[in-house]
């Protein structure tokens, strides 16, 4: 499980880079955490060979961050040495 700490900071972090320069304007919040934290955060652990527990059911809700994460998983998975597909349907994406 991926964890932020000092989240309003992380907002106030977003703001100052926004108002800078420093990311585009396009961005939006999520898209920020989802670049500087949760991406970063979910590649790491696929670099480890972490255990990846699917908690929801991707079929249903593939929405906001979970989808990006399914996204991602599906795009990276092989790369790692995991099979998405069978991640899926176990509910355990393993090495």
């Amino acid at each position: 499980m991926l964890s932020i700490d000092n989240f309003v900071e992380k907002q106030t972090e977003y703001v100052q880079k926004l108002n800078s320069g420093k990311i585009s304007s396009s961005w939006t919040f999520n898209d920020y955490i989802w670049d500087a934290y949760n991406k970063p955060g979910l590649e790491s652990a696929l670099q480890r060979g972490d255990d990846i527990v699917i908690w929801s059911d991707p079929i249903k809700l593939k929405t906001g961050y979970y989808k990006r994460k399914l996204d991602f998983l599906q795009s990276e998975a092989n790369q790692y040495g995991y099979n998405f597909n069978s991640g899926i349907e176990n509910g355990i994406l393993t090495q």
